[in-house]
């Protein structure tokens, strides 16, 4: 009798892992689907680079400190958003990436700035110097 029900658990096991990896890979698509639209159907700013330095951090998994340290580069952008046809001069803080990067003062950044705000914004790419 044991044996029946052993054999009976593990296609519903699988069944359940199944829709389980599904449901993520349909979630990681809609999100990702989310952000391309954003990026496209929004308007677009250019950021200037104003302050960079490098910071090192500590390295977290799953909310919970390794006792690993990295480093990381940390910039201040400026940049304009425009909201029912207002202008607005923003200033935020950004890790921009690892000092490798070789990010500079005076660097652009292409960016979706959000609407309301100027804390929330996407970087979409650095842009080449002239």
């Amino acid at each position: 009798m044991t044996e029946i029900v052993d054999k009976d658990r593990k296609p519903i096991s699988l069944a359940i892992y199944g829709a389980f990896c599904g449901s993520a890979a349909i979630f990681l698509a809609l999100c990702l689907a989310f952000w391309a639209w954003r990026v496209n159907s929004f308007p677009h700013s250019v950021a200037t680079v104003t302050s960079v330095r490098d910071e090192v951090i500590a390295v977290r998994s799953r909310g919970l400190d390794t006792g690993r340290r990295k480093t990381v580069t940390v910039g201040t952008i400026s940049f304009t958003r425009t909201h029912n046809r207002k202008t607005y001069q923003c200033e935020a803080s950004v890790e921009l990436g690892v000092p490798e990067d070789g990010y500079k003062v005076g660097d652009r950044l292409d960016i979706v700035p959000a609407a309301s705000t100027c804390q929330r914004f996407d970087i979409v790419e650095r842009l080449p110097t002239p």
